[in-house]
């Protein structure tokens, strides 16, 4: 967002003439190579770091005893390598100057890479996206798979010998947790799938210039969510989140019937005329009496 604001300002006050000589000359400069590094870095550490938390699973569940002994020791350097291999997933199109390029998209306001022909697609194209996109996301998968068959299979073998309810607490927190990973997998297809499909109607002439920018600037910007919608997931699905965000929301409501029921006993009463004292008989008696005696 921090991006995009300016190059929708600086973008909006130019012509079309002029939006089409910026892009021509920072086509495949140092800036666009930066900026499209930064922006495929976006996809490639949500899909890298997908696969550690499947392959962590798989481990724990596979082989729960060497897991928890030793398999926790090497999570920082685990962690380490998938930014680097994210970051090197980033920059391949750089390796391959002939088909890919970095440039300033006016669809989108960012610094995007893009195929430099369509027989570039088909040749490096189609070797770098199945190779450090489509091979970790079918990995990805087949270990949530994998995950998912062990645990149902130890389950069954588990109430088998012990009964139902030693079924429901042994593999009760293993469950949640990959539910909430297959969520989160889920939810990085279906943002990124749409812009997908736009992109590969509009190289296969499914899609023409004036029919493609719109569907491409909605789907690009779903893309962008993947990261979001991981990191939302992973919150509500967290016990202790989901309470904590209970408990402040509790806290504003009895605040606000608090000061709504502190208004109705008090806020009206400064409005109103104060009421006239109730003075005795006897009262008046003494005060005139008092009176007519300082008169003498």
């Amino acid at each position: 967002m921090f991006v995009t604001l300016p190059n929708v300002i600086w973008s909006l006050r130019l012509s079309s003439s002029e939006i089409d000589r910026i892009q021509f000359a920072l086509r495949g400069s140092v800036k666009a190579t930066i900026g499209g590094i930064f922006f495929t870095l976006i996809y490639s550490s949500s899909i890298y770091h997908l696969l550690l938390l499947s392959l962590q699973r798989f481990a724990a569940i596979r082989w729960p005893i060497w897991y928890k002994t030793k398999g926790m020791q090497h999570m920082p350097l685990m962690i380490a390598i998938v930014w680097a291999t994210a970051i090197l997933a980033a920059s391949v199109p750089t390796w391959f100057p002939d088909s890919f390029v970095f440039a300033y998209s006016a669809s989108v306001f960012l610094f995007v890479p893009a195929f430099d022909s369509l027989d570039a697609l088909f040749t490096s194209g189609l070797q770098v996206i199945s190779g450090f996109f489509l091979l970790p996301y079918l990995m990805m998968s087949a270990l949530t798979v994998a995950t998912g068959l062990i645990v149902r299979n130890t389950m069954e073998r588990s109430r088998k010998l012990s009964g139902f309810h030693h079924k429901k607490t042994s593999f009760n927190k293993e469950t949640r947790v990959l539910i909430t990973l297959t969520c989160m997998e889920i939810g990085f297809t279906v943002t990124l799938l749409p812009n997908t499909i736009v992109v590969l109607m509009f190289y296969f002439g499914q899609l023409d210039c004036d029919s493609f920018s719109i569907p491409y600037l909605i789907s690009f910007y779903l893309s962008t969510l993947n990261s979001l919608v991981n990191v939302a997931i992973y919150s509500f699905r967290d016990e202790t989140f989901r309470k904590n965000i209970l408990k402040v929301f509790e806290n504003l409501f009895s605040c606000c019937k608090k000061k709504k029921k502190d208004f109705q006993e008090f806020g009206e009463t400064p409005a109103q005329s104060p009421p006239t004292p109730r003075v005795s008989l006897s009262t008046l008696i003494s005060i005139s009496f008092l009176f007519d005696k300082s008169k003498q």
